[in-house]
């Protein structure tokens, strides 16, 4: 398994979403279509771990 780093993440989410916040506590939030809706808003990825983890399914 490759590791990743979170500027690889990072990456991947400027890439994906309009924009998107790394909160201290690790939280990830990205401004876009929001899921299950065809509105625009805010609303929470995942945590920052699991975005390292999981990095090729989630991103």
């Amino acid at each position: 398994m490759k590791k990743v780093s979170i500027k690889q993440v990072r990456e991947k989410l400027r890439c994906k979403f309009d924009r998107y916040a790394i909160r201290k506590d690790g939280y990830v939030y990205v401004w876009g279509i929001m899921p299950n809706t065809n509105q625009y808003g805010c609303y929470l990825l995942a945590h920052i771990d699991e975005l390292i983890k999981h990095f090729e399914s989630m991103l």
